[in-house]
């Protein structure tokens, strides 16, 4: 299960500078003239942690991996539930990349915004 995890990190790595370059645009842009910020860090995390399942996802459809899978002597529900841990761990990704860019973005310029704050 952890090779499966592993696996679907490596394919995604292609997408975090790119998901990386969004959410600094999304904070510089949005949250600046924004008063909602916690709906704005929400949709963040889960923008982030779709696109990143869902190529890692595109990727096994596209390998055909189910094919894989499916001769390995391993269970379903371990390949099942690593694909939800995977999920969570994207989740965590996400939540990890849209704080660091907000606390880097309110370092560099205090006052910006006001992250979580009603």
């Amino acid at each position: 299960m952890r090779n499966l995890l592993l696996k679907d990190l490596i394919l995604t790595t292609r997408n975090w500078l790119f998901l990386l370059l969004c959410t600094a645009l999304l904070i510089i842009f949005v949250f600046a003239n924004s008063t909602q910020t916690t709906f704005f860090y929400a949709m963040e995390i889960f923008g982030i942690s779709y696109a990143l399942f869902s190529s890692a996802i595109s990727y096994d459809d596209k390998n055909n991996s189910d094919i894989l899978f499916n001769s390995l002597p391993i269970k379903r529900s371990r390949i099942v539930m690593a694909r939800y841990l995977s999920l969570f761990m994207f989740v965590l990704i996400g939540t990890f990349l849209s704080l660091l860019i907000g606390g880097v973005s309110q370092a560099v310029h205090p006052g910006l915004f006001q992250p979580f704050m009603m």
